[in-house]
């Protein structure tokens, strides 16, 4: 697996999912599959922060 598919969390449960999974994969070997699936979870935690930047929004 190369490049793991673009993650899209669409949920608060999605989120927390992928905050917990970020934790679990901390200090991921470089170049591993695991870096990459971390990777993948911080660019998709990012745009779900930039769309979701206020406790309004999680409603």
């Amino acid at each position: 697996m190369d490049n793991p598919a673009a993650i899209t969390i669409e949920s608060v449960d999605d989120y927390e999912g992928a905050t917990q999974r970020v934790a679990e994969l901390a200090g991921a070997v470089e170049d591993s599959p695991e870096e990459r699936e971390l990777e993948a979870l911080t660019d998709a935690i990012m745009a779900w922060d930039k769309t979701h930047d206020d406790a309004t929004a999680w409603s």
